[in-house]
């Protein structure tokens, strides 16, 4: 698997130079913000296994603007419906990348593209993910493939406008991940999920992804690796919340513009400082 994510890496980072140096330069999002109507709070945690916690996020979900804010590092994604843009902040740094929507869409159609030829079958699963959907009961839904398989707990949305909002941000902030991460996962498979659970208008609880078994240990019962989320949604925004808003707005007029590439580079550099 270690061995698939280097090679998944510098196949995406060769599609990601070709084309997001392309999509940069695009205009710095205004300093004021939309006014908050009906507000989304959600709470993620990422746990490896059933314990180990390695990555906590806020995402705060405005009328038309998303902020997904990273514990460690100290680093913000903001969506922003109505302009149509992605723009990376990293707070430590003081630097900031944008890229357009049509930008990260040509970026995942390339990549989608390239999937489909490559001669290994999980790099073209990866391109296009196909899964048998079974629903478990009420709120429990299981996506399995030879690949990889998700096991999903879900909850009814609030309401229909409720589960618009959250999907399209969740499927922004997937996409944004895989830009921002070179060699991460593609998130084709993780639309698929997405799209399943849009239609029937829930929302996720709990997500684990179990890869599949590399060797036959792997077989065994609590011998592969899954990863667990957790997505704690609530209404209401803390004063706190609020202050992160605001902070991450100053930081977009204030930061340093660099493109996506160099953006990439310096954060991989500083988190390699850290280990």
């Amino acid at each position: 698997m270690l061995e698939f994510r280097r090679k998944l890496g510098r196949w995406i980072g060769a599609v990601a130079i070709a084309t997001l140096v392309v999509g940069a330069g695009h205009s710095a999002l205004a300093d004021d913000s939309p006014p908050a109507k009906e507000p989304l709070r959600i709470e993620n945690r990422v746990y490896r296994g059933r314990d180990e916690l390695i990555s906590q996020s806020l995402t705060i979900i405005l009328s038309d603007r998303a902020y997904d804010f990273l514990d460690s590092p100290s680093e913000a994604t903001i969506i922003d419906l109505s302009r149509k843009r992605i723009t990376f902040l990293d707070f430590q740094r003081g630097e900031q990348a944008q890229v357009s929507f049509e930008t990260a869409l040509l970026f995942l159609d390339r990549l989608r593209a390239r999937a489909s030829e490559h001669p290994d079958p999980v790099f073209r699963f990866c391109g296009q993910p196909q899964f048998e959907i079974r629903q478990d009961g009420l709120d429990q839904w299981t996506f399995s493939s030879p690949w990889m398989t998700y096991r999903v707990r879900a909850q009814p949305c609030l309401d229909e406008s409720t589960c618009v909002q959250f999907w399209d941000v969740s499927d922004w902030i997937a996409r944004a991940n895989t830009l921002l991460v070179p060699g991460s996962r593609p998130p084709f498979a993780r639309l698929v999920v997405n799209d399943t659970l849009r239609e029937h208008k829930l929302l996720p609880r709990e997500v684990v992804l179990i890869p599949a078994a590399r060797n036959f240990l792997e077989w065994l019962p609590g011998r592969r690796l899954e990863l667990r989320s957790i997505h704690s949604i609530s209404g209401a925004l803390t004063p706190e919340d609020r202050d992160r808003v605001d902070k991450a707005n100053r930081a977009v007029i204030a930061f340093r513009r660099v493109d996506l590439i160099d953006y990439q580079t310096s954060r991989r550099a500083k988190n390699n400082e850290t280990r």
